[in-house]
């Protein structure tokens, strides 16, 4: 449960990007994501598995999770959108290669990470 916490609060730092370019937030939230994954309390192969499932599945989750703006409107990226996106890759991922613990552990993540948003 220490790391779990530890875990969010971390993310919560991660997740006050907004309002960047597209490519400049792309490329802090991605390397803001492999910050987290490396402060978690993992096995060094469950961390590496984890940014490799997180290079591959980034793209796709941020592109979803961006909306670029207007003449009248900033472009904003729906961080909560993202961490589910991102969440449910990487659950998808590792229930795919039996690595169901590691799975787990990122399940009850999302839902304190989504249920402290809710909060806020």
């Amino acid at each position: 449960m220490k790391k779990v916490i530890s875990f969010v609060v971390v993310l919560a730092a991660v997740l006050g990007l907004k309002f960047y370019n597209k490519s400049s937030t792309d490329t802090e939230v991605l390397n803001d994501m492999r910050n987290l994954i490396g402060k978690m309390e993992l096995e060094p192969a469950d961390a590496e598995y984890l940014n490799t499932v997180l290079d591959r599945e980034h793209q796709k989750a941020f592109d979803d999770a961006y909306t670029m703006g207007g003449r009248r409107r900033s472009s904003t990226l729906d961080e909560e959108k993202y961490v589910n996106n991102i969440f449910q890759a990487l659950i998808a991922d590792c229930r795919s290669n039996d690595k169901g613990e590691l799975a787990d552990f990122l399940a009850e993540a999302q839902k304190i990470i989504l249920s402290a948003a809710d909060d806020s």
